[in-house]
């Protein structure tokens, strides 16, 4: 829907989000900027986050050096997920996109596996973006040099390496 302030769909779509999609999905993924908007609520704070969703999001509420992955279940007692993942200097186009299609193929291949999905997730994405950032410091920043390289990452997407690992809390 969007990131950073910005919707990158009509803002007349928000309420089919809302009422029509949000309500029938069984796997969610927004940013902080998309949950705001779902909910109606300002996120200043991690328990400002948790209050507005049972869903996964992520957050820069740690600091400038950090990004903070939060996950949850409703499945069976349920369970809260904190990760924090150190920022690259770069920016990237598709991250949270890839981010879905990785915690939507994680989770089926794990049973469900809240804990186990999103270390993969984030493990696969990290060195999708660390490859993509090594690239164009090489070749320059530019919009095609930043294009993620999931080709050059196939081994890592089929076999992560966690270092990060989820604190359940």
């Amino acid at each position: 829907m969007g990131d950073n302030g910005k919707m990158y769909v009509p803002k007349e779509l928000l309420p089919v989000y809302k009422d029509v999609l949000v309500p029938l999905a069984d796997i969610l993924t927004p940013n902080q900027f998309e949950i705001e908007l779902l909910t109606g609520c300002s996120i200043n704070t991690i328990d400002d986050d948790w209050k507005a969703c049972e869903m996964r999001s992520s957050s820069n509420l740690e600091n400038n050096s950090n990004l903070l992955t939060l996950a949850s279940s409703r499945v069976g007692a349920g369970i809260k997920l904190s990760t924090e993942i150190p920022k690259l200097s770069t920016s990237f186009v598709g991250s949270g996109d890839l981010f879905a299609c990785l915690f939507l193929a994680w989770s089926y291949k794990t049973n469900n596996n809240i804990k186990v999905a999103s270390e993969k997730t984030i493990a696969t994405l990290q060195r999708v973006l660390k490859r993509t950032e090594q690239y164009a410091k090489i070749k320059g920043i530019t919009p095609q040099n930043m294009e993620l390289k999931l080709i050059q990452s196939k081994s890592n997407i089929e076999d992560p390496h966690v270092e990060l690992f989820a604190t359940e809390l």
